[in-house]
């Protein structure tokens, strides 16, 4: 397996990917269509798509990672909200997502990023979550039932620390 950033070519893979990878998943109602590659879509729309990798075995495209900017309690910036994680449904349960969710922590650190805030479901995501984030009691949250989990990487030197949420965190990963 390869991982690497995603190129202009990839954008129906990736598409293909989240929306494949998040097809029939508890996170949505039965029957509901995803969403997942819709965000992605909307992230690099908007130019506020931070970083986008692919994970491929072989020429197959198999897995994805999306990470835009967050604003997560007091701080502004420096943050950012890492997901969705998407896998091909053939390759997943072979450490794909959690590869991806370690490669783009590397990443971040390397630009020295603040942190990074991973939302999703238990069964959605990689155990690569350090803490719980106090953001997670805004509203926004609460009412979001996909957003049932949210962890928090504080990389060390960091600016600033989202250690009293706002009732107004926000990120660009919502559409």
């Amino acid at each position: 397996m390869f991982i690497r950033d995603e190129r202009p070519d990839d954008v129906s893979r990736i598409s293909r990917i989240q929306y494949d990878a998040f097809k029939n998943h508890p996170v949505h109602a039965p029957g509901a269509e995803p969403t997942e590659h819709r965000i992605v879509e909307r992230l690099r729309a908007s130019g506020r798509l931070t970083l986008s990798l692919l994970a491929e075995a072989g020429d197959e495209a198999v897995g994805h990672v999306a990470l835009s900017p967050a604003v997560v309690g007091a701080a502004r910036e420096g943050w950012f909200l890492l997901g969705p994680v998407g896998v091909s449904p053939h390759f997943q349960g072979q450490g794909i997502g959690s590869a991806l969710v370690r490669a783009a922590l590397r990443r971040m650190r390397e630009v020295r990023a603040d942190g990074v805030v991973l939302v999703g479901g238990p069964r959605s995501t990689p155990a690569s979550a350090s803490s719980t984030c106090p953001a997670c009691s805004t509203r926004a949250c609460r009412s979001n039932t996909s957003w049932r989990r949210a962890s928090t990487t504080r990389f060390p030197g960091a600016r600033s620390s989202p250690t009293r949420p706002s009732p107004k965190a926000r990120s660009a990963h919502r559409p």
